[in-house]
């Protein structure tokens, strides 16, 4: 069996509907074993989500991720930058 992966996950404290505890329920019901926060111009979701899973990481592996904008020239540009390597719990 492959495990699944969502390496592109928003939560509530950017464009997402979910808070922490949502996304780590609704990814322990799923197939998913590896995910990633990625939020708009914020590390706050990731931050939230990183201190739950040091208490319980339920064998999951958590990228932390960021979506940076800025406006350059007059030119909007978004940068997506991830961490490659899982966080240690």
């Amino acid at each position: 069996m492959v495990e699944q992966k969502d390496l592109h996950i928003h939560t509530c404290y950017s464009d997402g509907e979910k808070n922490e505890y949502e996304i780590i329920d609704e990814i322990l019901k799923s197939d998913v074993r590896e995910f990633a926060i990625c939020d708009h111009d914020t590390i706050e979701g990731s931050k939230r989500v990183c201190e739950i899973l040091k208490i319980n990481n339920h064998g999951l592996i958590f990228h932390s991720g960021v979506e940076l904008s800025c406006t350059y020239n007059k030119i909007d540009i978004h940068h997506y930058f991830h961490v490659l390597l899982p966080l240690a719990f």
